[in-house]
């Protein structure tokens, strides 16, 4: 039970942390690439409070979002292995972006500035899949 709090609260924590400068600014080539703040990397501009999903029970939940363009999600391992937030599919990868979570309580950032449906999944279990759309 107190596992169930523990985890609530770090989700709770990220979601208000919204618009705070928790990561530094880093710009990619077409998408603003964040990496996991775990590891001290950097992360792309934020416009707007976020969204958060959690991964858990190698699942993402939600399994599909939405967001408004210029939004910043924040993936949260809630598993005790590592896990990757990719763009595109195991059979189409889009190679902009993948984010590694090393383990529980890592974090990954990600800004979506373009509308559009963007799918992602887990390089190390590819039936690990979710999807973001951005109004």
């Amino acid at each position: 039970m107190q596992r169930f709090w523990r985890s609530g609260a770090v989700l709770t924590a990220v979601i208000l942390a919204g618009s705070s400068a928790l990561f530094a600014h880093e710009e990619c080539d077409d998408i603003p690439a964040q990496k996991s703040a775990a590891s001290g990397e950097s992360a792309g501009p934020r416009s707007e409070p976020g969204a958060a999903v959690a991964i858990q029970l190698f699942q993402y939940q939600p399994g599909r979002l939405e967001i408004s363009a210029g939004a910043t999600v924040t993936w949260i391992n809630q598993d005790d292995i590592r896990h990757t937030v990719t763009l595109g599919a195991p059979e189409n990868r889009e190679g902009a972006v993948s984010l590694a979570l090393a383990g529980k309580g890592a974090t990954a950032s990600f800004t979506f500035d373009r509308p559009g449906d963007y799918e992602y999944f887990c390089e190390r279990h590819p039936s690990m899949r979710g999807q973001i759309h951005v109004q």
